[in-house]
């Protein structure tokens, strides 16, 4: 049956890319264009084809305005490309973002109990999975069908939606009433009801002050009360004993491979293997006293004599395939000592003890080191190629001239799994303990610990969204990195420059850290605002794959979650990556469930007050990297980011208390000083803020005074002699002498002080007093402006090299050039040639515009040899030089 317009309104409005594409053609393809569409991951995606390239710009006003009345909730960004029929490739692609109705987000209308959007934001977590969610609402109950082409797990759907329902605090919701069913089916195959906390206001208050950061230890007294037990909060206990076991029975191993630079590889292998059993049992005796305590803070009782028999009973059983592997690691590590290692460099000594602690961090959830990754460390590309190796080119070189590589190969391979095998039999032992005490726990206080597995498997999902997440932050830094070439020249639109400067100093220290020259050369050349997104892009959008990658992130941390919704580090990161998706209101509830489960939780602090900042919150943004600092005092990114904050807010007397501690954590920071004297401009202390912005100068001459002279800040110094003195140079050359000989007119001797002052500079940028054009294309700016400022004061505009450049741009070629500013001049025998330096007028009034100054400041060689090639480099510098100083002006 053909489909009316009518229904086709109804389908495109529930997001079906078909009915969108039929009606997009219904218009389009009497024009001649074609269209497809698809949804993915709340994406609307139109490929537009045609014989030419469609017309971009109506394309997109069009389908902004036809997409945007639809007013769904099934996507809400819209991605356009359009291509040559004839072609693959697009020719153009271009993204916007729709609102939902009312432009309100769509979380927020989640929280506010919108059915449609709740339903958009499950499948956005489920499409992966192939599972699809029908939500209604009635009565206080959240009513949510899941169906799939196979049922979906019951216990996985309930866990999963249980958690996401209450991340989300939907208003006045009481209950979660769950079905599965196999698509197709009328009724379904199971059904659930979980009960939930009644939420009647605000979701996730955007104070920071009011984030419900009660944790369940300290919600209530102890009480051996059924009902008190009954509220004891399996998540959070499960990881705090997952966490105990990790670090208590995993400190003997922790120990034993940590690297010490004074051992030889001999020393290292012999101490791990001495007295390793008794150190591994005397871990196993520390784990009851732990478990006890922390079964306290839960209101739980637990007897000593209960859990040393859940440890003896365990041991018993699993502590012989430990035994046994450490008589293998004894045996290989008798090979290891009597085999000559003659190059005992950091590298290989590192696999024999710092390399193979990754297999510990491994199990303790600090990362992720695949088997062929740790072999390849060890053994490098001559071994396994193609692997990589941590050890790199030292090892491969040291095997490549050895006559027994193979056998050296071997007993690496070897002493590697050996002690691989150790940890797996470790592991095992510790599973069988905190099996048996999730029993002993569910027997008598009728909770129900998550499994071992589901917690191991947790981690390893963090891990790899990890993975995904760096890989987007690497791509960023390479964009950033390349940025730098360009950015001086380029000219992108602009905002207010401290804006701009804060935020590349924040992006600067996130992807650098506190590494000066680092964050010093990013600020160089990222002065403008669209320098900074392109690179950076927070939200992402220069770079597909980068976007995939923190959307593939976010779902593998919702899988992760999924399987333990109780660690802290999962919520945080993935509100981190929501973050850079620019979701920041979707990443505010995230971020809360991360301080709820610890608050004492840096990185969701800063996230979270990075996702406010974005929104122009700005106080509710400080409130969180407060909460960082007074964790973390001396956290010079917290400091930082609510100094960004303080200055949009323009509370001048708080950004100067952040400045000063900002460079009391880093002195050498010229930006900090930079801030400062932004801070006393602010408050009118001329005296100050001059003397601020000389330390800032006296560190970094020539982005300081760029950024100064372009600061409205500042506007009320610019008439200050001092102020004007410190704009003047960017090697604190003196120009008063100067200022001396063309304020009297004695237009001889300020041209040979412009000679001097231009190799003294020169002399200070570059340690030679020859003047090159190599020289001249990096000559400061300012100097350069500074002598062609006060040439063109003194001479009422009739001099300089701005006259110079301006003649030259309207001369016909270079003998027109030379004739008009009076250098290509007849001689005696009415022939004409060019000045020499010991030929020029200085006469002010038979003197012709930009005769001065003259070429001696270009050496004594003749005009073609290479004074004409050096005012070429000159005025071509003070040509980008005015480039630069617009850029930082807009």
């Amino acid at each position: 049956m053909k489909s009316t317009k009518a229904s086709l309104l109804v389908q495109a409005k529930q997001g079906d890319a078909k009915a969108i594409a039929t009606l997009l053609n219904q218009t389009l393809q009497p024009k001649g264009i074609r269209a497809k569409a698809s949804v993915k991951n709340s994406c609307l995606y139109i490929m537009l084809e045609a014989i030419k390239t469609p017309p971009q710009q109506a394309l997109v006003t069009f389908l902004r305005k036809s997409l945007g009345g639809l007013e769904t909730d099934a996507w809400c960004t819209v991605r356009l490309y359009g291509r040559r029929a004839s072609e693959e490739i697009p020719d153009w692609v271009e993204e916007f973002t729709i609102k939902p109705k009312n432009s309100q987000d769509i979380a927020v209308l989640a929280r506010q109990g919108n059915a449609k959007a709740i339903a958009a934001l499950i499948n956005r977590k489920l499409q992966s999975d192939g599972v699809v969610a029908k939500v209604s609402i009635k009565d206080g109950c959240l009513q949510v069908m899941l169906e799939a082409a196979q049922t979906p797990n019951q216990e996985q759907m309930v866990s999963f939606l249980k958690s996401e329902v209450q991340m989300l605090e939907i208003q006045n919701i009481e209950k979660l009433r769950l079905y599965g069913k196999q698509s197709g089916d009328d009724f379904p195959d199971w059904q659930e009801e979980v009960t939930l906390p009644v939420n009647d206001s605000e979701p996730c208050k955007t104070q920071i002050a009011n984030i419900d950061l009660q944790s369940a230890s300290e919600a209530t007294e102890p009480s051996s009360t059924l009902a008190a037990v009954q509220e004891i909060d399996g998540v959070g206990l499960s990881n705090q004993l997952y966490q105990v076991i990790q670090s208590t029975c995993y400190q003997c191993l922790s120990h034993k491979m940590s690297f010490e630079d004074d051992k030889t590889i001999h020393e290292m292998v012999q101490d791990f293997v001495d007295g390793l059993e008794a150190n591994l049992k005397l871990d196993l005796d520390k784990f009851p006293q732990q478990v006890i305590n922390i079964a306290e803070s839960f209101g739980i009782q637990l007897e000593r004599t209960q859990l040393k028999v859940i440890v003896s009973d365990a041991t018993d059983s699993n502590f012989t395939g430990v035994r046994l592997a450490i008589q293998d690691l004894e045996r290989v590590t008798r090979e290891v000592l009597t085999t000559d290692f003659p190059e005992e460099d950091d590298s290989l000594k590192a696999f024999f003890s710092g390399a193979a602690q990754e297999v510990s961090a491994q199990m303790v959830g600090m990362t992720t080191m695949s088997q062929e990754a740790m072999i390849g460390a060890a053994i490098g590309t001559i071994i396994a190629p193609g692997i990589g190796s941590m050890v790199g080119g030292a090892i491969g070189e040291w095997f490549g001239g050895n006559k027994k590589q193979k056998v050296l190969e071997q007993l690496i391979d070897k002493y590697y799994k050996s002690r691989r095998k150790l940890v797996q039999e470790w592991e095992v032992l510790l599973q069988a303990i905190y099996t048996n005490l999730s029993k002993l726990l569910n027997e008598t206080v009728s909770v129900k610990l998550l499994t071992y597995q589901e917690m191991d498997q947790a981690i390893d999902c963090y891990h790899q969204g990890n993975k995904y997440l760096e890989a987007n932050i690497e791509e960023a830094v390479s964009f950033f990195e390349k940025s730098i070439v360009k950015s001086i020249q380029a000219n992108p639109e602009s905002v207010n420059i401290w804006s701009n400067m804060g935020f590349a100093c924040n992006w600067s220290l996130k992807l650098y850290g506190l590494n000066k020259s680092l964050r010093d050369k990013a600020l160089a050349s990222l002065v403008t605002y669209q320098i900074v997104d392109r690179a950076l892009d927070f939200p992402c959008q220069y770079d597909e794959q980068n976007k995939q990658n923190l959307e593939e992130a976010i779902k593998i941390y919702d899988r992760a979650i999924q399987l333990n919704p109780g660690l802290a580090s999962i919520w945080s990161h993935k509100g981190y990556a929501l973050n850079r998706l620019g979701r920041f209101e979707e990443a505010l509830p995230v971020l809360c469930q991360a301080l709820q489960i610890d608050r004492d939780c840096t990185t969701a602090y800063s996230n979270y007050g990075d996702a406010q900042q974005n929104l122009g919150r700005y106080e509710d943004a400080i409130a969180a990297y407060e909460e960082v600092i007074k964790l973390e005092p001396s956290n010079y990114q917290a400091w930082s980011d609510k100094g960004v904050c303080l200055y949009h807010l323009q509370k001048a007397q708080e950004l100067l208390t952040v400045a000063k501690k900002l460079v009391e954590l880093d002195p050498e920071n010229f930006l900090i000083w930079y801030a400062n004297a932004v801070c006393y401009a602010l408050l009118e202390d001329k005296k100050l803020a001059i003397e601020n912005l000389k330390e800032a100068i006296r560190l970094n001459a020539e982005l300081s005074q760029l950024l100064a002279k372009a600061n409205p800040d500042f506007a009320y110094l610019r008439e200050d002699k001092r102020f004007q003195e410190l704009m003047e140079s960017s090697v604190g050359v003196d120009y008063a002498q100067l200022k001396m000989y063309l304020k009297e007119k004695q237009w001889r001797e300020a041209d040979q002080e412009t000679a001097s002052l231009i190799r003294l500079v020169i002399q200070k940028t570059s340690n030679s007093t020859e003047v090159k054009r190599n020289t001249l294309s990096k000559f400061p700016c300012n100097d350069l402006e500074t002598i062609d400022r006060l040439w063109q004061e003194h001479s009422n505009g009739r001099l300089g090299f701005s006259v110079q450049k301006k003649i030259s741009q309207e001369s016909d070629g270079e003998q027109d050039f030379g004739s008009k500013i009076g250098w290509y001049v007849v001689d005696t025998d009415g022939d004409f040639s060019w000045r020499d330096n010991t030929d020029f007028d200085y006469n002010f009034k038979t003197m012709p515009d930009g005769h001065l100054p003259s070429s001696l400041w270009a050496g004594e060689d003749g005009w073609f040899e290479n004074r004409r090639g050096r005012l070429i480099a000159l005025l071509s510098r003070l040509d980008s030089c005015s480039t630069t100083e617009e850029d930082a002006e807009s």
